[in-house]
């Protein structure tokens, strides 16, 4: 499972000021979530925000329609990862760890329990 979540990640970026790819991880489904998204996303110490997790790559998925054609076609791609996260994964969560320096996470469990994590990190300002 985790190769079909690889080949819709590779190569895709958020753009935005830090351009940063999207990338993809797998936690035991018997982890802590939360501490373990910390731990594997580097992002331990910083405050947590439970949000949607269609939200979580909401913007990104949805731009404005007069967007470059780089971003909108970046966009078709974060849709069709969203519904493969929403076909093949139950149990979804989305996280935002951090205020400006922000790692999102959406967090789904596979069939076997294991959790797939796709994150990336992000700059708001």
């Amino acid at each position: 499972m985790q190769n079909h979540f690889a080949a819709l990640t590779a190569g895709l970026t958020v753009i935005s000021e830090t351009d940063s790819p999207v990338s993809i991880t797998t936690l035991p489904a018997a982890a802590n979530l939360p501490d373990a998204l910390l731990a594997a996303t580097s992002a331990a110490g910083e405050a947590q925000q439970v949000a949607q997790w269609q939200d979580v790559f909401g913007r990104y998925a949805n731009p404005h329609p007069e967007s470059s054609t780089e971003t909108l076609a970046n966009a078709e791609r974060f849709r069709a990862l969203q519904s493969a996260l929403a076909a093949q994964l139950h149990n979804l969560q989305g996280w935002r760890i951090g205020e400006v320096q922000v790692t999102a996470c959406v967090a789904g469990q596979a069939p076997n329990g294991d959790w797939v994590v796709v994150y990336c990190q992000l700059v708001e300002t």
